[in-house]
């Protein structure tokens, strides 16, 4: 019988108050995913229904994370 791996934690950095109302559609399941955080450029979202972690492929309404004066 094969070992079971502990599911891989992704290290995201906080979601600022403006994109916490941001949905996105699971590619699982169909379902709801709300912003757990950031990795780069993306949101990463949690599916409501069925517990999967996604990141979005589009950037809504150009939403990025800015942080500072580093950054263009």
């Amino acid at each position: 019988m094969p070992r079971r791996r502990p599911p891989v934690e992704i290290f995201t950095a906080p979601v600022p108050g403006h994109l916490s109302d941001v949905m996105a559609t699971c590619p699982m399941c169909g379902g709801t995913g709300q912003p757990l955080g950031f990795v780069v450029e993306k949101l990463v979202f949690r599916c409501g229904e069925c517990g999967v972690r996604f990141k979005s492929n589009s950037n809504p309404n150009g939403l990025i994370r800015r942080e500072g004066n580093d950054r263009p």
